[in-house]
């Protein structure tokens, strides 16, 4: 026979007797608490509620049922007792029947079936449904757990496995501790951060320093909100709130990325070859991380990529020279052959000893197969009889997948 490894608990044991208080414990942790079917209110009279015929799975915290109405029962209700409520506690007797009371405040064990409102007469008028205690039959999909015994950085959290759909496609998750710690400013308040599957199927975080309210969405598809305090050395499962959907809108535009620039101060003068370009003022931001006027785009998303660009000979000049751009990678996925697609060329007309300022254009697209970063390159001649300058920069991307 096998060894008991890990002193174990199995119920029920092979060929003994099946006894009440065993049976009922077979549940415990394994189906969900709830009611799962029926268990509604409606008004008898002003002072009376009538619940319908319910199944319900409930627990006294230790031993777990489950519990069944099969007629319909009135109870007296009021302003002082709005909450009605299912409550069981183990007796290890046959009587052990689930009690519906009318409370003011629901106990930790209590089931909520709903919460009556009144007139300000104190009149039944109606029910409210939002604290019911619905069972999540989906409880370990994507959830998100604090720290587990075999994780030495407690400030970390555990995402369970489960799957997605990423536009075309689904992508599962592992079960997997997130990759990096959660951190406090240090400050005094309770800092948030958020648990989130990006765009690629990842687990990622957005850390609370510094957020001492719940950070934006921005169209993530978020697991779980995690309030930090300063004090805190682990991370506990009340930290957690759980804000997973399970039914939810495509994707909308606060998903997408964008990043808009503009740069009117001359630069590029008579450089003779390809250099970066200033992308000047940032217009409009959102998740598109820009540093030193070059661009992170993040891997698997299709970007359009444009730029308008427009320039002017020098008064020196005695014929049109020539200005051009183009897209260049500067880490990441080379393999769009950016440069080229990219390029673009004119010629700075200069008529009559007048200069005219001319505009060059381009749409791109890419979906880079890796994190990629990108700057906008110029070349502005220098020739003795063509030279010119780069006299301003617009520069749009935004994420289309």
């Amino acid at each position: 026979m096998p060894a008991d490894v890990g002193n174990q608990k199995i119920a029920i044991l092979y060929h003994t007797i099946a006894n009440s208080s065993e049976v009922n414990l077979r549940h415990v942790s394994i189906r969900q608490l709830g009611i799962y079917k029926g268990g509604y209110l409606s008004i008898v009279d002003t002072s009376n509620a009538q619940v319908s015929p319910l199944i319900c799975e409930i627990s006294d915290g230790t031993y777990q049922i489950r519990g069944e109405t099969t007629s319909t029962v009135n109870l007296v209700v009021a302003q002082a007792t709005p909450y009605v409520v299912l409550r069981w506690l183990y007796l290890g007797v046959t009587s052990d029947y689930m009690e519906l009371l009318a409370v003011d405040t629901p106990a930790s064990n209590d089931l909520v079936i709903g919460k009556c409102s009144f007139t300000g007469g104190g009149d039944l008028q109606g029910f409210d449904y939002s604290e019911r205690s619905t069972p999540n039959t989906q409880d370990l999909f994507l959830k998100v757990e604090a720290p587990d015994s075999t994780m030495v950085d407690k400030m970390k959290v555990r995402v369970r496995a489960g799957r997605i759909q990423i536009n075309d496609y689904v992508k599962q998750i592992n079960d997997q501790p997130t990759g990096v710690s959660f951190t406090h400013s240090g400050g005094g308040s309770t800092e948030y951060g958020l648990v989130y599957i990006d765009t690629s199927g990842n687990v990622q975080i957005v850390d609370a320093s510094g957020n001492i309210l719940v950070p934006n969405y921005n169209g993530k598809m978020v697991l779980a909100e995690v309030a930090i305090t300063s004090a805190i050395i682990a991370i506990t499962q009340d930290m957690i709130t759980d804000v997973r959907n399970w039914i939810a809108q495509p994707v909308t535009s606060d998903e997408t990325q964008y990043l808009s620039t503009f740069n009117n101060v001359v630069q590029l003068v008579e450089s003779g070859a390809f250099a970066k370009a200033d992308l000047g003022t940032i217009k409009k931001q959102n998740d598109i991380a820009v540093a030193n006027s070059q661009i992170t785009l993040t891997a698997n998303r299709k970007y359009l990529l444009s730029y308008m660009i427009s320039g002017s000979p020098t008064l020196a000049n005695t014929s049109d020279p020539h200005l051009q751009a183009r897209w260049a990678v500067v880490s990441g996925d080379n393999s769009w052959d950016l440069e080229n697609v990219s390029l673009s060329l004119t010629e700075c007309a200069y008529d009559g000893g007048h200069q005219v300022r001319t505009s060059i254009s381009n749409t791109s697209y890419i979906i880079p197969s890796e994190t990629t970063v990108i700057q906008l390159e110029c070349w502005t001649q220098q020739d003795a009889s063509q030279k010119s300058y780069v006299l301003d920069l617009n520069v749009n991307i935004i994420s289309i997948d």
